[in-house]
């Protein structure tokens, strides 16, 4: 599943990223990547090996080609990241492979018997929670999450683990990307209308993830959910079924 291949971040230090950075750190892989900003994230990629640019500009690949020049370098970028960036762009120039975040995590979770948690409230604090607990049951769970973890002080812990809790991003489209073995789409609202033009379209890819689940659980309490999205099992406060 894993090649052993470089993967290079452009904006590391974001809270999606950097959690799928340390993942493939602690499976052995190199990882480097460069951010504007100095964050704590950055900082504990750094203590675990990984190779940090306070910079975004194209003599960094020049460094990492250079350092690496025996492996692949993947550059993985986020939807934040625009052709405007001087970094990508030299990427481009010099043909390296570029990947969305979406698919490095997809590629990850396809290792594990992943959770993936959907919806567009409460991601992290379901992530958390279902983290945490499974942890305490069972002492051995990887979570790739959108937050820190108070009880690891981490965005991503990974252990010798069958399950994987990962929280997934509806924002950009690329939730369709995703084929977990358990999904759960926590609610749907009318959000990021910079993307989705209406409900409908925003609906259509909570519905093709839902596909590509295995399994889903969906919340039964949540109208627009409940009268849209066709799922295995649902969950209410008074309810179940």
């Amino acid at each position: 599943m894993f090649n052993q291949d470089h993967y290079h971040f452009i904006g590391l230090g974001g809270i999606g990223m950097s959690g799928i950075a340390l993942v493939l750190l602690n499976k052995g892989l190199s990882i480097s990547g460069s951010d504007i900003d100095k964050n704590d994230r950055l900082t504990e990629i750094a203590q675990n090996g990984g190779i940090i640019f306070n910079s975004q500009k194209p003599q960094n690949i020049d460094v990492i080609k250079k350092k690496f020049y025996k492996k692949n370098i993947i550059v993985v970028i986020s939807s934040a990241i625009t052709n405007k960036n001087k970094e990508l762009n030299y990427c481009i120039e010099k043909n390296l492979t570029i990947k969305h975040r979406s698919e490095i995590l997809s590629m990850i979770m396809r290792s594990f018997k992943s959770i993936a948690v959907a919806g567009c409230h409460g991601k992290t604090s379901t992530s958390t929670l279902l983290t945490t607990l499974i942890d305490l049951c069972t002492k051995d769970t990887s979570s790739i999450v959108g937050g820190i973890i108070p009880k690891y002080q981490s965005n991503a812990i990974v252990k010798n683990s069958k399950y994987l809790i990962a929280e997934i991003d509806e924002s950009d489209g690329t939730i369709c990307n995703y084929s977990p073995y358990l999904g759960i789409i926590n609610n749907i609202d009318f959000d990021h209308c910079d993307y989705y033009a209406n409900i409908k379209e925003l609906i259509s890819s909570f519905n093709k993830f839902g596909s590509n689940s295995k399994k889903l659980l969906t919340n039964y309490d949540c109208k627009i959910t409940n009268e849209n999205i066709k799922s295995d099992y649902k969950w209410s406060i008074n309810k179940t079924d």
